[in-house]
Order: structure tokens, then C-alpha cells, then sequence
């Protein structure tokens, strides 16, 4: 398998389509959501390190009671609208690249509507994969502290290999996770199966290909390792001046961020919706040469290797 040319691929109809952006904002395909979760945290963690806010919130609660509560409202309010647009983006930015790189006529607004037909079936998987893996990691928390203190009676040097051996295993759940749940994502989409089956088919070409599927999750985390460099690299040239406009004006750090906010969403939201769409599309490809791997998943872009799997 050539991962070299998956990845180039897929970079390559991200850059070319940019109305793909749109929906790699929100796409959560497994690993791609967790590296763009990454980076805004990092970002924002980056940015705050300059400076803390000279702004008292405990008086400015005591003064409006009601905003407390308002504010968690608007804060669930987000999250239950992020993931029902990622449950809307993740099967048409899979659409989108299957048209694209497999002879199809792609048009935004079909896989727009590809999207909003499979929104509930994908939904479905979202729930269950957050259902297995916060159940896994309950069940492996559970079982380490027992070990744990089983090994600790004996010896305290054996809880060493007790926490070594849990890291490896909690590496091992969320590498299942991301890619049985995350093929069973392109299975619904391109197959258009129900819940269990895009899931059953994710984890049967999980077991068929397991070392496949750990070289392209190493090169996925090579990959987020250099991004979150260079956006720790991007927001400290940013955060930087920020800080020192507040010292010099005096104006307090966060009213500075708050009047360059216009200017940090205009880098990072095309940033995000570029890199969701390129590693989204390298996992569709990678997809597609699991299930025909005699078909030359590298061909240029804009080539028509083959129909459109449907």
C-alpha cells in the first residue's frame, strides 16, 4: 500500500476543492476530529500562558446570577450543534471524496443532501463509538486499580509494569476505536448500510488489516504531532504582540484577544477546514484501497480510475 500517495491525494482534492473546507470543519471521523479538538485547545492553551485576565468574574456572577446558568445553556447549546453538524459533515465530505477520486460527478449541494439523509445513521455511530470507548476505559480503569493494588500488596516496584502495560493498552483502545468506527463511517456512506453493519464491516477489515491500519493512524499521529507544532509555533508569534500591546496600553490581555479574535478565526478556520478535509479524505482513500487494493488509489487527481462505489 502506498501511503505516500494516499496522503498526497488526498491533500491534493482538499487544496483543489475548497468548498470541501465546509464540511471538514465538522467532519469527526475519528482521528480527525480529535487532531482538530487538539489544536484549538492548544491554541487557546498557547495563547493563554501570555497573560491572565485582570477581569474579576466571581463580582461580575454575584452581579448577574443568571448568568452562570445562561452561559452552560449556551455552552450545551454549541456542543449539541457541533455534533449534529458533524454528524451532517462526516458522511458528505465521504461522498464528496468518493465522487471525487473514484469517476463521480461531485456537486456541493448532492453531497450536502447525501449528508442530511445519513445525518441520523451517523449519528447512531457517534453515540456508540463514544458508548464503547468511555466503556472500555471505565472496564480498563477498573481492572489497573485492582491490579494495581493486587501487585502493589506484593511488591511497590510491580506497579510499574502494571501502569506500563495499562499506557499500551489505553493505546490500543483508542487505536480499535478510531479505526473500526471510523471505516464503519465510509462504509455507511458508500454502501449505505445500517448502524451495525457499516460497524461489523469497519471491524472486519479492522481484523483483516490490522498492521495497514497502524501505519495509517503512526502516520496520522506524526502528523498531528507536527500541526500542533506549528500552531503552538503560529499562536506565539500571534500571542506574543498581543501580550505586549496589553502591557504597553494596559488594557488587560483578554480585551486585547477579544479585539484580535476577527483576525484569529480568519487564520484558523480555513486552517481547520483544510486539514479536516485533507485527513478525512486520506482515510477514504485508505478505506477504498482496503476493500480493492489492486485499484490505483494514487492515480493523479482528476483521473477516473474507476465508477463510483455507491
Amino acid at each position: 500500500m502506498d501511503y505516500g500517495s494516499i496522503i498526497n491525494n488526498a491533500f491534493r482534492v482538499a487544496w483543489q476543492q475548497k468548498s470541501l473546507w465546509v464540511f471538514g470543519l465538522f467532519a469527526s471521523g475519528g482521528a480527525i476530529g480529535a487532531l482538530q479538538l487538539s489544536i484549538d485547545e492548544d491554541w487557546e492553551a498557547d495563547l493563554g500562558a501570555f497573560g491572565k485576565s485582570d477581569i474579576d468574574f466571581g463580582q461580575i456572577f454575584e452581579a448577574m446570577p443568571w448568568l452562570a446558568p445562561a452561559l452552560v445553556l449556551v455552552v450545551l447549546a454549541l456542543i449539541v450543534t457541533h455534533i449534529l453538524l458533524g454528524a451532517l459533515c462526516q458522511p458528505a465530505l465521504i461522498d464528496a471524496v468518493n465522487r471525487l477520486t473514484r469517476g463521480g460527478q461531485y456537486r456541493f449541494s448532492h453531497s450536502l443532501s447525501v449528508g442530511v439523509d445519513l445525518m441520523w445513521r451517523t449519528l447512531g455511530v457517534m453515540v456508540l463509538e463514544a458508548l464503547t470507548g468511555f466503556g472500555a476505559f471505565i472496564l480498563l480503569l477498573v481492572v489497573g486499580i485492582l491490579l494495581g493494588i493486587l501487585f502493589a500488596a506484593i511488591h511497590g516496584l510491580l506497579v510499574i509494569p502494571v501502569v506500563m502495560a495499562g499506557l499500551v493498552a489505553a493505546f490500543g483502545i483508542v487505536f480499535a476505536v478510531v479505526m473500526i468506527f471510523g471505516l464503519g463511517y465510509r462504509a455507511l456512506t458508500v454502501r449505505r448500510t445500517g448502524v451495525l453493519d457499516a460497524i461489523n464491516e469497519g471491524a472486519v477489515l479492522f481484523r483483516r488489516h490490522t498492521l495497514s491500519c497502524l501505519a495509517i493512524f503512526a502516520i496520522f499521529i506524526v502528523f498531528w504531532i507536527m500541526l500542533v507544532i506549528i500552531i503552538t509555533i503560529i499562536a506565539l508569534v500571534v500571542g506574543m504582540p498581543l501580550y505586549l500591546l496589553a502591557q504597553s496600553l494596559d488594557i488587560g490581555f483578554v480585551p486585547a484577544l477579544l479585539a484580535a479574535l476577527p483576525i484569529i478565526w480568519a487564520v484558523m478556520l480555513p486552517l481547520n477546514g483544510f486539514l479536516g478535509t485533507a485527513l478525512d479524505a486520506a482515510f477514504t482513500l485508505f478505506y477504498f484501497q482496503l476493500l480493492e487494493p489492486q485499484q490505483a488509489v494514487a492515480a493523479p487527481y482528476g483521473t477516473q480510475p474507476g465508477p463510483a462505489i455507491r
